[in-house]
């Protein structure tokens, strides 16, 4: 067979490829829905949502020869065809069939826009989502909100006043009440400075974390190493959240409820240690609205017999005596975990286990360790490190 009648063969061969796509994308679309957003069903009314539906269908399928073929053909590969993925198909198909012997076009049009509407609707979605572009600007700035964002005011308003249109919240760090407060925060800025700033939050899928688990200490040291003299840091917590974070590199202190909800910067817990050196503890900074950090500048060992003075200082620097407090839980910073092959490891529900006979691990998502079977495989960071479970 010579090429000049393999040619239309493939062509033909090619088209028959395309309307089958363009035909099996709706057919697909109530599997992605139940999937996604089972109690979603408007979202068929909505035209960008029809298209974002359209565009999960077309990439379950392994399109890297079609579209290697459709190159060579001349016409469009389908890889810009996000904003408007029916249309293009139609458009593919109809040019294909127009090139091919006068075939008859078979359009069987399900798109929901054209492409110029669709690259209309992909600009009023992106000023909807980012704001509007700036007089003498080609694009516009999206700033990710670091933790500081929930308590620091001015960080903001400036971020604000030098132009950021977006700001980006992503929510695979801190917690609710972090992300309410750099809310809060952009509204205010907001209203000060009479610009224009859209918020985005960016949702975290799942994700598995491991931590070496230790049991809750009696006594908590403190200590520099070596030459080393910067202050001594220490996690403040408040009891609710004891067992439930993965900062296993810092030594914590779990105060009262009462107490942890109500600190501010600048606070200080005085203290004589179990040797009856006089010292303090400084709560300079805060991560998420869980945790505090508190910076020592001595060496020093606190029990649960430690009794603390909490205290803060007005504007016009007049002490006020807080209140007077003991702690009960502490969490010394895990020792380093060396296992060699052999070794016995346990796999804890919780951080704070109360076994010290093996090594052990917790996980974030503790019902994973329920669903486990005698002979499974467990791998570890991206699977550089496995265990067979007994």
């Amino acid at each position: 067979m010579n090429q000049a009648i393999a040619t239309p063969i493939r062509t033909r061969t090619l088209i028959d490829e395309l309307i089958e796509l363009r035909s099996e994308i709706p057919r697909q679309i109530p599997a992605i829905i139940n999937s996604y957003a089972p109690d979603s069903p408007a979202l068929l009314d909505n035209k960008s949502a029809q298209n974002l539906l359209h565009y999960l269908a077309l990439r379950r399928h392994d399109l890297r020869q079609l579209q290697q073929q459709l190159a060579e053909a001349g016409v469009s590969s389908l890889g810009r065809c996000e904003g408007h993925v029916m249309a293009t198909l139609n458009q593919v198909i109809a040019i294909m069939q127009h090139g091919y012997q006068g075939l008859p076009e078979n359009r069987n049009d399900t798109s929901t826009h054209s492409i110029r509407e669709g690259k209309a609707l992909l600009d009023l979605n992106n000023i909807q989502l980012f704001g509007p572009l700036e007089m003498g600007r080609r694009t516009r700035i999206m700033v990710t909100l670091p933790t500081e964002a929930a308590h620091d005011k001015a960080l903001l308003q400036s971020l604000i006043d030098e132009g950021m249109n977006c700001a980006r919240i992503n929510c695979a760090h801190d917690d609710q009440n972090s992300w309410r407060a750099m809310i809060n925060n952009i509204v205010e800025a907001r209203s000060h400075s009479g610009r224009d700033c859209t918020i985005l939050m960016d949702l975290a899928g799942q994700k598995i974390r491991t931590q070496i688990a230790t049991p809750p200490s009696d006594n908590l040291k403190l200590k520099h190493r070596e030459s080393n003299k910067a202050p001594l840091m220490v996690m403040l917590s408040s009891d609710a959240a004891s067992c439930h974070t993965f900062d296993e590199n810092y030594a914590r202190i779990d105060l009262p409820e009462n107490i942890h909800s109500q600190l501010k910067i600048g606070d200080v817990f005085h203290f004589l240690d179990t040797r009856e050196k006089r010292r303090q503890i400084e709560v300079s900074s805060c991560i998420g609205m869980n945790h505090w950090i508190g910076l020592c500048e001595k060496n020093t060992l606190i029990d649960s017999d430690t009794l603390f003075e909490w205290q803060r200082s007005d504007a016009a620097g007049q002490i006020e005596s807080k209140e007077w407090f003991r702690v009960q839980s502490f969490h010394n910073p895990a020792p380093e975990l060396r296992l060699f092959d052999g070794d016995m490891l346990l796999l804890a529900r919780h951080a704070c286990h109360q076994e010290e006979e093996f090594a052990a691990i917790s996980c974030s998502h503790p019902e994973i360790i329920d669903q486990l079977t005698d002979g499974q495989w467990v791998w570890f960071d991206d699977g550089k490190l496995g265990a067979v479970v007994e």
